[in-house]
């Protein structure tokens, strides 16, 4: 920062302090409203345009939102590590084996189909 003679003199400096302050603080209120703007105005046109690609029963019947996968726990299977002959306070690591997995899949369609 460079002030000149006169600034020092008079005890400027700490007004210029307090004026960048406050140029600063109306910078990031300013800020903050448009971020808040965006915010506002973009939501909606997510809706929009996620509507776009949906039926129309869909669109009538349910929310936008309701593209997004839900974040419940649904307890499927539950394995019982000592009857595998692993420690459960161990450190493990799974991998998934093709034709299991895929037979996992087929089991639980045919369990939801008959529910």
């Amino acid at each position: 920062m460079i002030y000149n003679l006169r600034q020092f003199r008079s005890g400027r400096p700490s007004e210029m302090k307090s004026g960048r302050r406050q140029k600063q603080l109306s910078r990031a209120l300013v800020n903050l409203v448009l971020l808040l703007l965006v915010i506002v105005w973009t939501i909606p046109t997510m809706g929009i345009f996620i509507s776009s690609f949906r039926d129309r029963q869909d669109i009538a019947t349910s929310g936008w939102w309701k593209v997004f996968p839900h974040r419940e726990w649904r307890r499927v299977r539950e394995i019982d590590l000592t009857q595998l002959g692993l420690d459960p306070n161990g450190v493990m690591q799974i991998e998934a084996q093709p034709e299991r997995s895929r037979s996992f899949a087929r089991e639980s369609k045919r369990r939801t189909a008959g529910a």
